[in-house]
C-alpha cells in the first residue's frame, strides 16, 4: 500500500511540472458547462448511444474485483501457490492478444454479434467458475475470463467515438466512465459482502446479470465497411484507439 501510494503521489507531482511545448498555438479553452450540455444532449437525442451506454453498464464484469476474488477462488479450489502470480501473468498475455485482435470481430461477423460475444462470454465464464472445483480448471477459466473481460474495451471505445460529438468526445467518455464507475462501485460493495459468504454464489449472480444484459440489450448487427487495407487501418483506429 505504501509503495502504491508513493507511486501515485510521484506521478501526481511530476504532472504539475509539465509545460506546453514551445511553438504550440494557443487555443481558446472551451466552456466546461457547454461541453457537458453537449454530451447530455447527444445522449438524450441518440437512441443508439443510450443502448451502447446501457450495455456497457449492465455487462460490466467487475474486472477490478476479480483481481481480489480470484485469489480466494484459487485457495478454495486448491490451486498451488506458484500459480497465483503465474496465472495472472498468463492472463495478462491473454489481454494483450484479445485487445490486439478485438477490431477484427466486427469486420468478420458484424457489430451486434461481436458485442454479444464480447459482453456475454464473461457471463458464461463466471457461471463456469461458480460450478468448477478443479484447480487446473480454475486457472484456465481465470485466464480465459481475464482476457475476455478486456475484449469489449476497444469495441466500446469505437462505438462511443462514433456517436459522441467531435468537440466533446473526451468529456463524453469521462461522463460515461463516471456512470459505469458508480454502477461498479455500488455493485462492488454488494458483491464484496456476498463473496464473504459464498464466492461461487457471487460468481453465479454476476454471470447471470452480465449474460442477461448481453442478451436483452442487443445492438444492430451491422458490419463495418471493408474494401481494402486502408479501410482495415481505419477500422483499427476506430476500434482500438481511444482518448
Amino acid at each position: 500500500i505504501v509503495m502504491g501510494a508513493t507511486a501515485v503521489a510521484t506521478a501526481a507531482a511530476l504532472s504539475f511540472g509539465l509545460r506546453e511545448a514551445a511553438g504550440h498555438a494557443q487555443r481558446v479553452r472551451p466552456d466546461s458547462r457547454a461541453l457537458v450540455r453537449s454530451v447530455w444532449r447527444a445522449i438524450r437525442e441518440t437512441r443508439e448511444l443510450r443502448r451502447v451506454i446501457a450495455l456497457a453498464i449492465v455487462t460490466s464484469a467487475f474486472g477490478a474485483h476479480l483481481l481480489v476474488f480470484y485469489q480466494q477462488y484459487f485457495l478454495e479450489t486448491g490451486v498451488p501457490g506458484l500459480w497465483f502470480g503465474l496465472g495472472l501473468s498468463i492472463a495478462s498475455v491473454a489481454v494483450v492478444i484479445t485487445q490486439y485482435l478485438a477490431w477484427r470481430l466486427p469486420l468478420a461477423i458484424g457489430t451486434g454479434r461481436a458485442m454479444m460475444i464480447a459482453t456475454g462470454t464473461p457471463g458464461l465464464l463466471y457461471i463456469a467458475m461458480a460450478l468448477n472445483s478443479n484447480p487446473w480448471g480454475a486457472v484456465v477459466l481465470f485466464v480465459m475470463q481475464w482476457g475476455m473481460i478486456h475484449l469489449s474495451g476497444p469495441l466500446f471505445a469505437g462505438l462511443f467515438n462514433a456517436h459522441l460529438p467531435d468537440d466533446a468526445r473526451a468529456t463524453g467518455l469521462s461522463v460515461i466512465n463516471v456512470l459505469i464507475t458508480v454502477y461498479v462501485g455500488v455493485g462492488g460493495v454488494a458483491f464484496g459482502w456476498l463473496a464473504g459468504r459464498s464466492l461461487p454464489l457471487t460468481f453465479m449472480v454476476i454471470g447471470a446479470i452480465v449474460l442477461i444484459g448481453a442478451i436483452a440489450i442487443r445492438l444492430p448487427d451491422e458490419r463495418p465497411a471493408r474494401t481494402g487495407r486502408e479501410d482495415d487501418a481505419a477500422a483499427t483506429q476506430s476500434y482500438v484507439d481511444s482518448p
